[in-house]
């Protein structure tokens, strides 16, 4: 079941991170401060397509950012990234500004969150 909201999806799963690292804290703050420094990226490769209005651009950042958020279980990622491609597919291009304040938004707050819960990341 994918998240529909991202404003209702919690920011991060850490228990479904660390069960997915077979419990090693290690391997979870290295994915973590992965996904992180790749953050610039996933926000400027999202606007780029959102900005573009060109749906196959759309699902493609869709598809790269849902599977590196997927990984670390960022939740409200995952749900910013449905919401767009689902908007994206629907061809309510017109959601696509919003669609992008809250993709940027949960960001913020999982960058907030994991650095609550992994104060000594190297980022």
């Amino acid at each position: 079941m994918h998240p529909t909201s991202s404003d209702s999806a919690p920011v991060f799963d850490p228990d479904g991170l660390r069960q997915y690292c077979n419990g090693s804290e290690a391997i979870a703050q290295k994915l973590v401060e992965a996904f992180l420094k790749s953050e610039a990226g996933y926000l400027e490769a999202m606007g780029q397509a959102i900005h573009s209005r060109n749906v196959e651009e759309i699902r493609a950042a869709c598809h790269k950012t849902w599977g590196a958020a997927a990984t670390v279980r960022a939740a409200a990622i995952e749900a910013a990234v449905v919401r767009i491609r689902e908007e994206a597919i629907a061809g309510n291009l017109a959601a696509m500004d919003g669609c992008l304040r809250d993709f940027t938004e949960s960001f913020a707050r999982f960058r907030a969150a994991i650095l609550m819960a992994y104060p000594n990341l190297n980022l």
